[in-house]
Formats: structure tokens, sequence, C-alpha cells
């Protein structure tokens, strides 16, 4: 009896430190190729703490996208991946992508900052448009309107449309 539950326990040892080699190779591969190859690698691993590593690594390599889904993943909170919500760490991913010129993590960046810095908002909603990977600034505004409702601070299109458009002439023009 001792003897099968010997072999059992062994067979779990095994199982244990082929998965943990498996695990450590999905995140070991990171660091030989790039950042984009890195986060498509993270859509192809199946271990959820091991897709949340190889996904945090991606954004540290400098794979903007990845820092975005990170951040949504804090902001929303994501069971399949055991991420609890975390407004300061949404906002630190954030930051990340938009440093990396990831236009969304900008735009969400700049909806996050409207209420305490206008200015600050204006800059990243910007720095949104000229990263080329939004649609421009009317994308900015539907975002924005889209935002404000969420925040229960638009009664209706027209008045947040008015209001962005107000916001907008204070930009300086993009020049290429």
């Amino acid at each position: 009896m001792n003897f099968r539950k010997c072999a059992v326990s062994l067979s779990l040892l095994v199982s244990v430190l082929a998965l943990n080699a498996c695990q450590s190779k999905a995140d070991r591969a990171c660091n030989n190729i790039t950042a984009h190859e890195c986060y498509q690698l993270s859509a192809n691993t199946q271990n959820p703490q091991d897709k949340l590593k190889v996904m945090d690594k991606a954004c540290s390599l400098g794979e903007g996208r990845a820092c975005q889904e990170m951040a949504i993943g804090f902001k929303e909170g994501d069971t399949y991946l055991n991420q609890a919500q975390d407004h300061d760490k949404y906002l630190l991913f954030l930051e990340k992508g938009c440093g990396l010129n990831f236009g969304q993590s900008c735009l969400d960046l700049g909806h996050e900052t409207l209420a305490k810095d206008v200015n600050k908002s204006l800059s990243l909603y910007k720095k949104a448009v000229v990263s080329g990977s939004i649609g421009g600034y009317k994308t900015v505004i539907e975002s924005l309107h889209h935002y404000l409702k969420e925040q229960k601070t638009a009664s209706n299109f027209s008045k947040t449309t008015k209001y962005c458009l107000q916001t907008f002439k204070k930009l300086p023009k993009i020049t290429s």
C-alpha cells in the first residue's frame, strides 16, 4: 500500500516538475525574441499565470498593446488570469503603454486625468492621435463622449460633442 502512495506521489512530483519546466519555458522564451513576438506568445500560452507573466514581459520589452491589455485586466479584474481590480496598476500600465506610443493607452489615460488636469488630458489626447493607432480626433471625441456618459456627466451627445469640440480647439495643429 505504501508503495502505491509513493508511486502516485512520485508521478505527481514528476508532473509538477514537467509543468514548471514548461511554464518557465514560455517565460524564458521572451528573453530571446522581440517584444511583439513575446506578445504573440502570450496569446498561445494556456496557463493563466504564465500568460500574465509573458504579457507583463512583453510590456516591459516595449509592446504597448500588451501594456494596454494588462491595464484593462487590472481595471476590470480578470478572474481567468487571477487579476484583481487594482486602479493604481491600471494607471501604471496605461502610462507604460502611452510611453510606448500606444494610442489607446494615451486615450484611456487622458480620460483618467481629465477631472484632475485638463491640460494633461489634452496633451495625452494629442499623443493618442499622433501615435497613429487610433482614428484621429473624431475617435477621441467619440471615446470621450462614451467615457463621460459612463461617468454620468453627459446628458446627451450634442452637449458632450460641443464640449469636446470647444476643448479640442485648444489643441495645437498636428503637423507631419
